[in-house]
């Protein structure tokens, strides 16, 4: 996991891990530098946030959050990624994108 990042657990414990790669090779590799941020659930429903360190953006007009998303459907199966924000430690989780097909 990258450094000071964090975990919190929504629904269950499922931990991310960090491949080169991909589930069943998908994707075969990393886009960008040696790993892709995976979570592999095993078919049971659960919800874990990847959480980065605060990040000040005061200074900062034009902000962009950049990255890639690979989600392939198996077997009828498709998993969901939700990207959310707050403007401080105590704040509520806001929803900035959802993806949810293949």
């Amino acid at each position: 996991m990258p450094a000071n990042w964090s975990q919190e657990y929504v629904y269950d414990t499922l931990n991310w891990d960090f491949v080169s790669g991909g589930q069943s090779g998908n994707p075969s590799s990393a886009y960008q530098g040696n790993y892709n941020a995976r979570l592999y659930y095993g078919g049971i429903y659960r919800k874990t946030k990847l959480v980065t360190p605060p990040i000040n953006l005061t200074y900062y007009s034009n902000v962009q959050l950049k990255f890639r998303h690979a989600q392939k459907e198996y077997s009828g199966d498709q998993d969901y990624l939700r990207v959310y924000y707050k403007t401080s430690l105590s704040g509520s989780w806001v929803l900035l994108a959802s993806y949810l097909t293949n």
